[in-house]
């Protein structure tokens, strides 16, 4: 069907662009979409929380001062892109139009993502992906008597794809997380950390996914803030080969003296940096090497949570006479491991079902029969039948109970 005009649209959308969609339309999507296609999508967006009721597609062409017929093109683009559908539907002899738009992917989707993620890296070059994947490290109307009628996609901007640039961008494309991996959830604000983090202190080269993953952790383990783990960062730096030298960036982490609070998380007392958890145990006293080397140990070893951790020690502390013992602390780290503990709430819970166990049980007053306190002078064949006849009668109730 040919789009005119005075055809009628209206407009579904559920959310507004956030700032990390906006960078995934601006810098990702970009090359694919014409000028046009991109003011389209933006005035859709724009307008779709603003509609009463709908309006004849001559009010676009008057905006964006185009014609219909370049802007079933521009919307053509989008629907081939998946960032809308068009549906469609004929009453009374006039035509109606509904355009559900669809937020971008983020940009670690949109990387990932086995057509637009290779897509991307032919259009712009592989130098280029890499420079952006490292700024990367964030009711309806039914349609029961609509057909959608949306474009779909063509993959036509692979057709030069060789094996050659499928092995050169398999080693750039962030890889997907293993079933059967552990990654800790990390609080850690990338986006500052690599604001102002200049590429003559710390390369690209050094800004890999396992890297800023190392990062992470130890900014979320020790309580660093991100200017500042920037600082350690370039100090941390393999001047030869431009790579991070992860272990001596964890020797000056643990050296760290850190009082910063970090505003994602939840505000509960354990929802703090491990070592500034224990820190704050101890009155403020600095932690100890061999205790940074334990929690840094139960966090990316035994694969606890920070917020675990912090109940773990909490409860060895008050269990052993505030000693913190690598030895025990372990063994009760291994048995949450396996108990699959993996949150405060279950921490807590657990703790609690094993101080009940503890308590001791009330004791229950002894039964002693007639014939115990009689003398060995009075016993006589006739009272041994007494007391086994009172046995039976007792091991018959137990039975029974």
């Amino acid at each position: 069907m040919e789009l005119k005009a005075n055809d009628y649209y209206r407009i579904e959308c559920q959310s507004s662009l956030s700032a990390t969609e906006l960078f995934s339309l601006s810098v990702l999507y970009a090359p694919f979409l014409s000028p046009l296609a991109g003011k389209l999508y933006y005035f859709l967006i724009s307008e779709a929380n603003h509609m009463a009721t709908p309006l004849k597609h001559e009010r676009i062409c008057s905006i964006l001062n185009e014609s219909i017929i370049h802007i079933e093109q521009a919307r053509g683009q989008l629907e081939e892109l998946l960032l809308m559908k068009t549906f469609y539907r004929v009453q009374d002899e006039t035509e109606y139009y509904i355009y559900q738009m669809k937020m971008p992917l983020l940009p670690s989707e949109f990387l990932k993502h086995d057509v637009f993620g290779r897509m991307y890296a032919q259009f712009v070059g592989l130098q280029q992906y890499e420079v952006t994947k490292q700024m990367c490290i964030h009711p309806d109307e039914r349609k029961e008597h609509y057909d959608e009628i949306t474009k779909p996609f063509q993959n036509r901007f692979l057709s030069n794809w060789d094996q050659q640039k499928e092995h050169e961008f398999q080693n750039l494309r962030p890889q997907n997380k293993d079933n059967g991996s552990f990654d800790l959830p990390i609080s850690f604000d990338y986006d500052l950390f690599l604001k102002d983090l200049s590429y003559l202190a710390v390369p690209a080269s050094a800004r890999t996914s396992q890297s800023l993953k190392v990062i992470g952790e130890l900014a979320t383990i020790y309580g660093i803030e991100p200017k500042r783990m920037g600082i350690l960062v370039s100090r941390s730096m393999n001047l030869k080969d431009k790579t991070l030298d992860e272990q001596r960036l964890r020797a000056k982490c643990r050296n760290e003296k850190s009082a910063y609070v970090n505003p994602n998380l939840p505000k509960t007392k354990y929802d703090v940096a491990p070592v500034q958890f224990l820190q704050q145990i101890q009155n403020g006293v600095p932690v100890t090497a061999s205790d940074t080397r334990l929690l840094e140990d139960l966090v990316r070893t035994m694969k606890l949570s920070p917020s675990v951790v912090n109940v773990l020690v909490e409860y060895v502390l008050k269990t052993y006479d505030m000693k913190l013992t690598r030895s025990v602390t372990e063994k009760i780290a291994a048995t949450w491991v396996r108990l699959n503990i993996n949150s405060v709430e279950d921490a807590l819970t657990l703790i609690q079902s094993q101080t009940i166990k503890k308590q001791p049980s009330s004791h229950k007053k002894e039964i002693i029969p007639d014939w115990y306190n009689q003398t060995q002078k009075e016993e006589s064949v006739s009272n041994e039948k007494q007391k086994e006849d009172y046995l039976a009668k007792i091991r018959k109730k137990e039975g029974n109970s």
